[in-house]
């Protein structure tokens, strides 16, 4: 069976352009609107925007024939597309789409994770790890990233505790996916993740439901649609 070829868009959130603000639906734009800041409500403004561009390379539709719904636990799907899954540092954005399995996407820009912040999250498994070996900062933002991935590709948002989640402090592997395996009350549930190299100091990974194999494809992501 050939690997399932996922699409990886890169894209920086910067002021929307009008025009671009007709891509959203009614429910984006109220959503939108909840913000009281303006940079957050400009970030989210522009991410759906991205995410619309991206979905319309992949599908070949254009961005505002697009529906995007969530599902019982809020996470945003196509019904009968592809699936995707977005992540944001800062004014950086990352977006991965492709397949049929779920997917999950973190990324964080370089700062500062102390052991005390990460503990909340941590599995028994890691917790008995930090005591053996000393984890410097880049090693516990890798954690954090891979661990946000599979959540996010489980989709049923805070209603996983990150703590069922064991996923080690190994060092990054760029080329080959290891397998996760963790269980809720619904059963045992398998996923792939892969540590993604972006540069500029930022750590990322990704996650899929599943064990099948898969590669990622780096993708420029156009200004304007096709028509």
């Amino acid at each position: 069976m050939s690997a399932t070829v996922l699409s990886l868009f890169e894209f920086e959130l910067g002021d929307p352009r009008p025009q671009d603000i007709e891509w959203l639906s009614p429910d984006e734009r109220e959503h939108a609107a909840r913000f009281s800041a303006k940079e957050a409500r400009v970030l989210f403004i522009a991410g759906r925007i991205g995410l619309r561009r991206g979905l319309s390379m992949v599908m070949d539709r254009h961005p505002a024939a697009i529906e995007i719904t969530r599902n019982a636990w809020g996470k945003p799907e196509v019904s009968g597309g592809p699936q995707f899954n977005l992540s944001h540092s800062g004014n950086y954005a990352v977006l991965v789409v492709g397949g049929a399995a779920p997917l999950g996407i973190d990324v964080e820009a370089k700062g500062r994770l102390t052991m005390p912040e990460l503990e909340i999250v941590l599995s028994p498994e890691e917790i008995d790890a930090t005591r053996t070996t000393p984890i410097d900062e880049q090693g516990r933002l890798r954690l954090w990233v891979r661990k946000e991935a599979v959540l996010k590709a489980w989709g049923k948002g805070l209603s996983v505790g990150p703590r069922l989640v064991s996923i080690g402090f190994g060092d990054p592997d760029f080329e080959t996916a290891q397998v996760v395996r963790c269980a809720d009350s619904d059963g045992q549930k398998v996923f792939s993740r892969l540590d993604l190299e972006l540069g500029e100091g930022r750590t990322s990974a990704l996650a899929r439901l599943g064990s099948g194999e898969f590669r990622c494809e780096r993708i420029g992501l156009p200004r304007d649609p096709k028509r």
